[in-house]
């Protein structure tokens, strides 16, 4: 009995001793300073914010913020017995969670400090300045077994601003790295400030870093994040001591160029899809220059932008140029030739086109047209200095216009609206991505998208032809192939072309973007059977391409503009005399169109596959159109309908082992890639629902 009462008399004890610990703690508010604040978890232990930041993106904002946890014992701490809990003025919980590039790091050794940075899902309203930070410890005394031992808090006025041209030391893969703006120049064309940055990125630890998943954006006054772009961080590694000025680029649209901007640093996780911000500096003025716009008669020509993307064996290089004619009175397109310099050095005569895509025969007071020039390079050849000189021509006689110059080529704005406008008069449509899908096969990405084409013309119009390319952060562009539509549209009609290629399967998958042009042949837009040459009018979007997966079953497969349904199949061995020359399927089908839809591309075939389920596993395969035919392998347009198709092959009888059921497959085709889009056990010889 005594034993008992002694036993009871120590549990009361540690009660009183927890519930002490949880009262003490639980006021422990540590105000931060300018710049950190720390919560001391015991003697010699402590955290400290190192740096917080609001990160927008297409789907939100995240809260990232990093945290020092600082070992002054002389034992090793567990960490993972420690976690930040982020909550807002109003009192509201963030979910919490550690960057993937810090989940393995737990043990933090005797006299060492390591960085941990964690990310949260926030409004998009949320203040930097209405966030606070718990930290907290498991605790099974304490309610909800955790108790409380500090809790950072951001003042008003907090800035994670670096000044203008001022040092700042960043933790960047685990290593010190001073960074610095060392200056700024911005070219001003007709729609863009073009923003050149040297960026100091200085190794000031013992070993080498990789910086090659190093991002840049600029953030300006109204919260509008922008691209950044630098040829200088691919595959980069900084040696131990190492100083180097990389260049960082960006296009800012003239409406959105505001007095107060940032550049923001930060590492990719691709794990997470996130960017982690390393640094903010307050962007400084730039001083703007202009080698882009010449006075010639009543016209202004202004020198809008320059793109370079691979053709074939080469790349093919586009200057685009808007001519305003500045006169009181109509005049005519001038006769306008061109010569191209790179690198100081003039390309052969008769190497460059001038293209006026616009169906006008004048140009109206105070308005303009598009004026294009193309030429090619090789894929080889760095091209730092590209100047196109302008002449005008006139019965053999050769007046100088002016010389337009760039050093900055394939500046791209993202499009939020996920649409592309082309806004070429003649030609003028919208493109919009509606569907798109990857699928990983044979050490490969196969992409395949379908596109919305509506025609924004007042009156029916053919569509030209269309060219494409796929680019991701690390800076690489892939020529992928776009469908043409080749009836005409109505005023405000739909059609829907495909756009599908491979690329690499290291292609950066968090940051798609597609890039679609008009295709030209010679001088003029491409339409009809004509070979593209060259392409113009360039616009990109962020897209999010879905892994591709099929559907198991036949019923309501989506195909281009159409919705297929296959049913009641019956299959056999298909007889020609005395012997066997391959498989008769025979099927029910529904096709029904899209009524917003005018029409698909043709180039888009439906490819059946039968494949056995037996030791041999041969496969089968049969490709449809649809084209609204009678023919052997063409599908049209309702319900109900029946089909009757041969897989022709004579040696079938050889290449099937067991008649007990085979996989019939649906795939989307465009060219000489398929991708699975829907497949179905079928048994022989009987009819399968």
């Amino acid at each position: 009995m005594k034993k008992v009462h002694k036993i009871l008399i120590l549990v009361l004890l540690l009660s009183i001793s927890v519930s002490l610990c949880n009262a003490v703690s639980a006021a422990t508010t540590v105000a931060p300073s300018s710049t950190a604040s720390i919560v001391s978890i015991s003697k010699g232990f402590t955290v400290s914010l190192k740096h917080v930041d609001i990160v927008s993106n297409e789907t939100g904002a995240n809260l990232v913020f990093t945290l020092t946890y600082n070992n002054n014992t002389s034992k090793s701490v567990t960490l993972s017995d420690y976690w930040p809990k982020a909550k807002s003025r109003s009192g509201t919980t963030f979910t919490t969670k550690v960057s993937s590039d810090d989940k393995s790091f737990d043990k933090l050794s005797a006299l060492t400090s390591h960085d941990i940075t964690y990310y949260s899902k926030v409004s998009t309203t949320t203040k930097i300045t209405d966030i606070s930070i718990d930290i907290v410890k498991w605790d099974f005394g304490a309610t909800s077994y955790e108790r409380r031992l500090g809790t950072i808090v951001i003042p008003q006025g907090y800035t994670n601003l670096t000044a203008a041209f001022q040092p700042k030391n960043i933790t960047f893969n685990n290593a010190a790295i001073k960074t610095a703006i060392k200056g700024i120049t911005a070219n001003k064309d007709a729609s863009y400030y073009n923003i050149n940055i040297p960026f100091l990125l200085e190794n000031i630890t013992n070993y080498s870093v990789n910086i090659s998943n190093m991002k840049f954006f600029i953030v300006n006054g109204r919260g509008a994040t922008y691209d950044v772009v630098s040829d200088d961080l691919k595959n980069l590694t900084i040696q131990a001591k190492e100083r180097k000025i990389v260049t960082l680029k960006s296009a800012i649209p003239i409406t959105a160029f505001t007095s107060k901007m940032k550049l923001v640093a930060s590492q990719s996780v691709e794990a997470d899809k996130i960017d982690i911000p390393r640094g903010a500096y307050v962007l400084p003025q730039a001083k703007t220059v202009s080698t882009d716009v010449v006075q010639y008669r009543d016209y202004e020509i202004k020198l809008v932008g320059i793109k370079r993307l691979p053709w074939e064996f080469q790349d093919t290089v586009t200057a685009e140029f808007r001519l305003k004619n500045k006169g009181a009175v109509s005049t005519t397109v001038p006769s306008i030739k061109s010569d191209v310099y790179v690198n100081g050095v003039k390309l052969s005569d008769n190497t460059s086109t001038v293209i006026f895509p616009e169906k006008s025969l004048d140009i109206l007071p105070q308005s303009e047209t598009q004026m294009y020039v193309n030429f090619k390079l090789p894929y080889t050849m760095k091209a730092d200095d590209i100047k196109i000189s302008l002449f005008e021509t006139n019965n053999d006689q050769k007046t100088a216009i002016g010389e337009l110059s760039t050093k900055d080529v394939n500046k791209f704005t993202s499009n939020t609206s996920n649409v592309i406008q082309s806004n070429i008069v003649g030609n003028r449509s919208e493109l919009r991505v509606i569907n798109s899908i990857i699928q990983n096969v044979n050490n490969k990405k196969m992409f395949y998208a379908d596109v919305e084409l509506t025609n924004t013309e007042l009156r029916p119009n053919a569509s030209s032809q269309y060219i494409g390319y796929l680019y991701d952060a690390s800076g690489e562009y892939y020529r992928v192939n776009v469908s043409q539509y080749k009836k005409a549209i109505s005023a405000g009609g739909k059609a829907l072309i495909s756009v599908w290629g491979n690329v690499p399967l290291n292609f950066n998958p968090v940051q798609w973007k597609l890039i679609l042009g008009n295709a030209v042949t010679g001088q003029k837009l491409s339409a009809g059977e004509d070979i593209p040459d060259g392409g113009v009018n360039y616009g990109l979007i962020n897209i999010n391409p879905k892994e591709a997966s099929a559907l198991q079953t036949l019923e309501h497969i989506p195909y281009s503009a159409y919705d297929l349904t296959i049913k009641k199949i019956r299959s056999y061995l298909a007889a020609e005399g005395t012997g066997v020359n391959g498989i008769k399927l025979e099927f029910s089908y529904d096709l029904i169109k899209d009524l917003k839809i005018e029409g698909a591309s043709e180039d888009l075939g439906l490819l059946l596959e039968i494949k056995n389920n037996d030791d041999i596993a041969y496969s089968f395969t049969k490709e449809l159109k649809v084209d609204n035919a009678d023919t052997p392998n063409s599908l049209k347009e309702g319900q109900g309908n029946t089909k009757s198709i041969v897989f022709e092959d004579t040696d079938v009888i050889y290449k099937i082992n067991k008649y007990n059921d085979f996989k019939l497959n649906v795939y989307i085709k465009s060219g000489d890639q398929k991708i699975l889009i829907a497949s179905k056990a079928i048994k022989w010889f009987v009819e399968n629902p």
